[in-house]
C-alpha cells in the first residue's frame, strides 16, 4: 500500500479500518466489509466478552 492511501480510511463499528482511494470509496467498500467473515468474527467475539 503506497502512503497516500494511508489517510482514506472508515473506521467500521468492529474497530477495523477500511482503506479506499478516497474517503468516499472506502465508504462504499465499507458494507463489503460488514459481510466478511473476519467483521463477524470480531462481532461475536465482542458479545462474547459484553455477556461475561
Amino acid at each position: 500500500m503506497k502512503e497516500e492511501n494511508k489517510k482514506h480510511y472508515v473506521e467500521c463499528e468492529c474497530g477495523i479500518r477500511v482503506y479506499g482511494r478516497t474517503k468516499e470509496h472506502a465508504k462504499k467498500l465499507l458494507p463489503a466489509h460488514k459481510r466478511s467473515k473476519r467483521h463477524k468474527d470480531i462481532i461475536e467475539i465482542k458479545e462474547r466478552s459484553n455477556i461475561k
